[in-house]
C-alpha cells in the first residue's frame, strides 16, 4: 500500500479511536469533570512524551552504559524512559495547572497523559503493517494493543497519580518522596509486563494480559477510594 493518506488515516483511526474509549470510561468516573481544554493539553502532552521517549531510547540504545541486548533493554530501559517521560510532560503541562485542585485530579491527568502516549505509540506501531498492505494484521495489532499496551500505560501512570493523591494533604517533602516511590513502582509494573511478553515463551502474552487486567481492577478500586476521599487540601503548596 505504501505511505499515503489512506495508510496514515487507517493507522490514526486504529491507534486513536480505541484509546478514546478508555478516555471516555475514566472521565466518567470523575464527579467533577476537568475542563476539556486541560484534558486536551494532557492528551497532547502524552503524544509529545512519545517523541521524547523515541529520542531518549535511541540515545540509550547507542550508549554502552545501558543494557545492550534487545530483551534487557525492553525490560529495564524502555519502561524507565517511557514512565519518566510521561510524568515529566504531565508535570510540565497539567500537574501544575490551577485546575489540578482536587485529590482525584492527579490520577485523572496522569491517565489522560498516558492515553495520549498510547494513542500516538499505537499509531506508529500500526503504520508498518498498513504500509505493507496487511490491513488484517494492522487491525489485529490494534486490538491487541487496546487490551494490552494501552492498559499498561494507563495503569502505570495512574499509579503515579495515585501516589500523588494519597499524599494530597502531606508536606511538600512527603509528597516528593511518595511520588518518587510511585514512579519506581510504575516502572516496575511496566517492566514486569514487558518481561512476560518476551521472556516466557508463547504463554507470555497470556500472563501479561492477566497481570495487566488484574492491575486494572486494582486501579478501579483505588480510583473509587480516592474519589470518595475528602477533597479539600491544596494539592500544591
Amino acid at each position: 500500500m505504501g505511505i499515503n493518506l489512506t495508510t496514515v488515516l487507517y493507522a490514526l483511526l486504529t491507534g486513536f479511536l480505541p484509546v478514546f474509549f478508555w478516555l471516555w470510561f475514566w472521565m466518567r468516573q470523575d464527579c467533577h469533570p476537568e475542563p476539556k481544554t486541560s484534558l486536551l493539553i494532557g492528551f497532547v502532552a502524552g503524544c509529545l512524551a512519545v517523541i521524547a521517549s523515541f529520542f531518549l531510547e535511541k540515545f540509550a540504545a547507542g550508549n554502552p552504559f545501558f543494557p545492550s541486548t534487545t530483551k534487557e533493554f525492553f525490560m529495564y530501559v524502555t519502561p524507565a524512559i517511557e514512565e519518566l517521560s510521561k510524568f515529566v510532560f504531565a508535570y510540565i503541562f497539567v500537574l501544575h495547572a490551577k485546575e489540578n485542585d482536587e485529590r482525584i485530579d492527579p490520577m485523572i491527568y496522569m491517565i489522560t497523559v498516558a492515553l495520549g502516549f498510547a494513542a500516538l505509540e499505537n499509531t506508529l506501531f500500526l503504520l508498518d503493517p498498513f504500509i505493507k498492505g496487511d490491513i488484517a494484521t494492522g487491525f489485529i495489532t490494534g486490538n491487541m494493543r487496546f487490551i494490552g499496551a494501552t492498559l499498561i500505560h494507563t495503569v502505570s501512570s495512574a499509579t503515579i497519580g495515585f501516589g500523588m493523591a494519597i499524599a494530597y494533604c502531606w508536606s511538600s517533602w512527603s509528597k516528593r518522596v511518595t511520588t518518587f516511590i510511585a514512579i519506581i513502582v510504575a516502572i516496575g509494573l511496566h517492566g514486569l509486563f514487558n518481561f512476560f511478553i518476551i521472556k516466557t515463551g508463547g504463554d507470555g502474552k497470556i500472563y501479561s494480559f492477566i497481570i495487566v487486567w488484574g492491575l486494572a481492577i486494582v486501579l478501579m478500586i483505588a480510583f473509587q477510594r480516592i474519589r470518595q476521599a475528602k477533597q479539600v487540601c491544596p494539592i500544591i503548596n
